[in-house]
């Protein structure tokens, strides 16, 4: 089973389209962790 899933990530990250939407969300999921707002306690 991972060999399966390992083969299935590293296959899509060499489409750049892929590739590129990874980096994308990744870069959103950052942007909104290093938000300016102050965080409600």
């Amino acid at each position: 089973v991972l060999v399966g899933v390992h083969s299935m990530v590293d296959f899509s990250l060499q489409i750049p389209a892929i590739g590129a939407t990874f980096a994308l969300i990744l870069g959103i999921g950052c942007a909104q962790s290093w938000s300016s707002r102050p965080r409600r306690e």
